[in-house]
């Protein structure tokens, strides 16, 4: 006697079917457009404010003084021209400027890093990519980015010395020291982001290095505007203690 199979028994699951179809009708062909979007205006907005940044910093540049603030016992230097080699700030490190050099000419190699640094992140923001050649030179400015970084927080603890009327320096913190603590912040964020590869423990700020640039570049001018307003009598350094 011939036993007959009865065909398997095909089962079909309504939850799944729905979840299948939300998933077909959620990633339409949309969605990558929106992506393109977003991520051309991330672009664009990162390349904005590095371009702002130059802007400012041939300006600043330009005017050959105003980078530093003496006044009330302060002691700022601006981090766009930090280290100081040559010039007539106190933090300089080799004395006054020569005659020979005009008076545009900045005493500090401060300008030319970060000006290197922002191309770097330009080029990243255009076209996101990780070819030899700008992993190599985001690599070396990171290196020199630590020597940056060192200088300036030399420059944080010269300013949070104060020599009031009595003669004796006196610890306290003010509008040019809290916006000088953040500009070093800023740069240990940045030397992170660089150092990091993308899928380390920062990757996520790896995979944003061109932004996180850009936002350290205009924390630096921003402290710089700072100083250059008080050194101008534009501006009251405000006092917190």
């Amino acid at each position: 006697m011939r036993i007959l199979k009865r065909p398997p028994r095909t089962t079909f699951s309504l939850k799944s079917a729905t979840i299948n179809l939300m998933d077909q009708q959620t990633s339409s062909p949309s969605d990558g457009v929106l992506t393109d979007q977003k991520r051309r205006a991330v672009s664009f907005a990162t390349l904005l404010a590095i371009s702002t940044f130059f802007i400012y910093s041939i300006w600043a540049m330009v005017q050959g003084d105003h980078y530093y603030f003496l006044g009330g016992g302060a002691n700022y230097l601006s981090p766009l021209f930090s280290p100081e080699l040559v010039g007539d700030s106190p933090q300089a490190l080799f004395g006054g400027r020569g005659t020979w050099m005009p008076a545009w000419l900045p005493g500090s190699p401060a300008l030319i890093f970060l000006w290197l640094i922002g191309l770097a992140a330009a080029r990243r923001a255009i076209k996101d990519c990780d070819c030899i050649f700008l992993l190599l030179a985001e690599r070396l400015f990171a290196f020199i980015g630590v020597i940056y970084f060192a200088l300036l927080l030399r420059s944080l603890w010269r300013a949070a010395w104060f020599l009031p009327n009595t003669g004796v320096d006196v610890f306290g913190v003010r509008g040019g020291t809290v916006l000088l603590a953040a500009s070093c912040f800023s740069v240990l964020v940045c030397l992170i982001a660089l150092f990091s590869g993308p899928a380390g423990r920062f990757g996520r700020l790896s995979r944003s290095r061109s932004r996180v640039t850009a936002i350290t570049l205009l924390i630096l001018a921003a402290t710089d505007l700072y100083i250059r307003f008080c050194s101008m009598g534009k501006m009251l350094d405000l006092r917190i203690f």
